[in-house]
């Protein structure tokens, strides 16, 4: 999977599309419409490693003698534009004296005239070279010293995402060649029906409408000092910060914040909607082509050579948010038959982790793309527990000083479960005039519930109450007596089904419905709680998802959301837990016709009602 994601970026490359610092020969671009000015300190120093609030999570002095190259690829490419007279030379990026330099210089080089350099946390032609894969809700700072401004002589550092589903490419700063003190601050990303990559003039903030014709927005930032006077960004380092969260975008200059995009209001020009940073991004930075489409000329020979001169690179990650991701937890294992499980897991290249549990041996398995990794773990001879399960504790430590855990439960068994016991009781769904059936269970056992004598089987959810774990289902009338059949499962298989009758409580005093219809009709919802009677809505052409509107699921907020999905008779079709802004299903598991979704929140009430249409 890493492996054609760079792959097809390569490619783009070479087709001569229009990239960061890359000028097709069909590219046309419209004259600068922004420009900001903002006063900042130019003799501001270096600012401290550590950031309350922020962890460091990748991070480059340049205290070696040489590039890192195990955090950094050095492009070899002839750029597009201008007779293909730059060549992206990896003999442009040295380090000494604790500086990255990448120099744009009248050297040939690979049928160039003019050599540039470049760094990046990926590479297009490296399959053994993991990439760094940063995400929204980090900081990025750079501090260096831009090369002189001169016709034909530009640089750029960026953050840049081109495997979909669409492109998108956050530019820290870019430069014209012309002006000492304009730098260009940029989101770039693509609303319309085209092609990943290819559809997109580098010019600013751009996107594409529904026609894909380009549409820009310059973000042209003029910087001055206290006395007024131009800042050169040639003549001294500078601090350059950008903060991505998912609803902003901001760039700062030497800690003056110089730029700020909220991605929830509406872009400019014809574009569609901001398409939010949420992508997977790899930083870039480098020296070549200005951005300025009329800056066509190559510079002058006594004009070269220029360099780029970085102090450093940090990328710092918000505080209390996971560096680690676990893919497929909890986890359940049946020692007599399998014998072992897989964990799915990625963290950011660079830190070390180790796993840690007196009861498994782990393996590493494979590496699927970029930084997931597979690991094998396999319970030892002792390890086999029917009700409780075990504890893994994952711990990583990053290259900023800080370390992180997270533990897994898993359960390991060594044989089907058996019938379920006891008897069913039933409580009132929150403030509504329903109820629902419980009947206890373990934490590493699954009650099956089937009101239709078996032909169908519906998981129940499992909670913990007063320290006892239950398995609750269904949306029942008060007052009626039902028989449903109920079995147990774990890793290991099945139990035997077997019948149980209760019977629902009696009508609560605060309540109205009535009783025949729809659960739909049936509902009376508090005049404090949202309600919608729901849209029609054909999800045979969604992938099986039904999205919940913005109110029920605020952003940045996790709350864990039970959903019902019944039939226009009343029958509960499927049920579970959506702790995000949508329901996915699998469409198999449902009949074709008009069904009833409801939603409920974490204390039981009902939140939400949506009508949808199922084809298969």
């Amino acid at each position: 999977m890493r492996n054609r994601r760079y792959s097809i970026f390569y490619s783009f490359i070479y087709g001569g599309l229009c990239l960061i610092l890359f000028n097709g020969n069909d590219c046309i671009a419209q004259p600068c419409v922004n420009e900001y000015t903002q006063t900042i300190n130019p003799g501001q120093p270096a600012n401290p490693v550590q950031k309350p609030g922020w962890n460091l999570i990748f991070q480059d002095e340049f205290t070696g003698k040489g590039l890192n190259m195990a955090k950094w690829d050095r492009t070899d490419l002839t750029l597009p534009g201008n007779q293909n007279a730059y060549t992206m030379n990896p003999g442009m990026v040295s380090v000494a004296s604790d500086v990255c330099e990448i120099k744009i210089a009248g050297t040939p080089y690979n049928g160039g005239s003019i050599s540039v350099g470049e760094i990046k946390t990926m590479s297009a032609t490296n399959p053994n070279f993991i990439p760094y894969d940063f995400h929204s809700g980090l900081y990025l700072e750079i501090r260096a010293k831009l090369p002189a401004f001169h016709e034909g002589i530009g640089s750029a550092a960026w953050l840049y995402n081109c495997a979909g589903p669409r492109y998108n490419e956050i530019v820290l700063w870019e430069t014209d060649g012309y002006n000492e003190n304009r730098q260009y601050a940029s989101y770039i990303w693509q609303n319309g029906p085209g092609n990943l990559c290819g559809q997109v003039l580098h010019i600013g903030c751009s996107c594409e409408d529904v026609n894909n014709n380009a549409v820009f927005n310059q973000g042209r930032i003029k910087l001055k000092d206290y006395q007024n006077n131009p800042v050169n960004l040639s003549a001294q380092f500078v601090n350059y910060g950008l903060k991505i969260t998912q609803d902003s975008i901001i760039w700062s200059v030497n800690g003056v914040v110089t730029k700020k995009i909220n991605v929830n209001t509406n872009p400019p020009g014809n574009c569609i909607t901001y398409d939010k940073p949420l992508n997977e991004y790899t930083l870039r930075i480098n020296t070549g082509i200005p951005l300025t489409p009329g800056n066509s000329h190559l510079p002058s020979a006594a004009d070269l050579p220029q360099s780029l001169l970085i102090d450093y690179v940090r990328v710092y990650q918000k505080s209390g948010t996971k560096a680690i991701k676990l893919y497929n937890p909890p986890a359940e294992v049946c020692k007599n038959t399998s014998g072992s499980f897989e964990l799915h897991h990625s963290y950011y290249p660079g830190a070390t982790y180790s796993w840690s549990s007196p009861d498994f041996t782990f393996s590493t398995l494979y590496q699927p793309n970029a930084n997931n990794y597979v690991c094998t773990v396999t319970p030892l001879a002792q390890t086999a527990n029917s009700s409780n399960p075990y504890t893994i504790n994952l711990t990583a430590a990053f290259p900023g000083g800080y370390t992180e855990n997270q533990d897994i439960k898993v359960c390991v068994v060594n044989a089907s479960p058996p019938s379920p016991s006891g008897n069913i009781t039933s409580s009132r769904i929150g403030t509504t005039c329903y109820y629902e059936a419980k009947l206890q269970t373990t934490q590493c056992e699954e009650i099956e519930w089937s009101e239709d004598n078996g032909i169908s089987w519906t998981k129940g959810n499992t909670v913990l109450i007063s320290g006892q774990y239950y398995s609750k289902y269904g949306f029942f009338d008060p007052n009626t007596t039902y028989t449903l059949k109920v079995r147990k499962s774990n890793a290991c298989g099945k139990s035997s089904a077997i019948n149980k009758t209760f019977t629902t409580g009696s009508v609560p005093s605060n309540c109205a419905f009535r009783l025949a219809g729809s659960p739909e009709d049936s509902v009376s919802q508090p005049e404090e709680t949202p309600f919608v009677r729901g849209e029609i809505r054909d999800i045979s052409h969604h992938e099986g998802i039904i999205s919940l509107p913005a109110w029920i699921y605020p952003e940045g907020k996790e709350t864990s959301l039970t959903y019902r999905i019944f039939d226009l008779s009343g029958r509960l079709l499927l049920n579970g837990i959506t702790s995000h802004a949508e329901i996915r299903i699998n469409k198999a598991d449902l009949p074709e016709g008009i069904l009833i979704c409801q939603v409920f929140s974490e204390s039981g009430l009902l939140i939400f009602t949506q009508k949808i249409i199922h084809i298969q």
